[in-house]
């Protein structure tokens, strides 16, 4: 069954993100579903997205990949449709 979410946009950015992206946090994020941000960049700079976290798991929360969770400081995936994504 294909995803209407993530088929009705473009995911070329993020792909090439997760493939190059020199950052073990995004393990963890595709293992648990959560990551914990104390600080978001309300700025990405795409140079800097295959070497910082921050512009990373940033573009990702710009995207709709991520959402704020109950918790402080605390990102989610959304819903089924991107965590199956990213499984």
């Amino acid at each position: 069954m294909r995803e209407y979410w993530i088929e009705t946009g473009g995911t070329k950015l993020i792909e090439k993100a997760l493939t190059s992206a020199n950052i073990n946090a995004s393990k963890e994020l595709i293992k648990k579903g959560i990551i914990n941000l104390k600080y978001v960049d309300r700025f990405v700079n795409l140079e800097d997205i295959k070497n910082s976290d921050i512009a990373f798991f940033s573009l990702l929360i710009h995207s709709g990949y991520l959402t704020k969770a109950d918790e402080e400081d605390v990102y989610k995936m959304p819903n089924i449709e991107v965590k199956r994504y990213f499984y």
